[in-house]
C-alpha cells in the first residue's frame, strides 16, 4: 500500500505531497527521503495509502508535474 514517488523538487514539502496525492484515497503517511547532514531532500518520497485501491489511481499520476517537475509514481 505504499508507493514509491522521484524526481522530486529537493526543496518539496510533506504536506505538498499529502495535498497532491489526497485525491487518490486516504493517506496513512508522507515521508521525503532528506540528507542526514543538510536536511535537504534527495527528490524522492515514500507515500503510504489505507487501501490498495488508492495505490491504483495514484500510479495513474505518473509523468504528471508537481511544483514544476515531471514525477514517477
Amino acid at each position: 500500500k505504499c508507493i514509491f514517488v522521484g524526481n522530486l523538487p529537493f526543496n518539496v514539502k510533506e504536506e505538498s505531497l499529502w495535498q497532491y496525492f489526497s485525491s487518490c484515497g486516504d493517506i496513512v503517511n508522507v515521508r521525503v527521503v532528506r540528507d542526514k547532514a543538510t536536511s535537504v531532500g534527495k527528490g524522492i518520497a515514500y507515500v503510504e495509502f489505507q487501501d490498495r485501491v488508492s495505490v491504483s489511481l495514484a500510479l495513474e499520476l505518473n509523468e504528471t508535474e508537481l511544483e514544476g517537475r515531471k514525477i514517477r509514481v
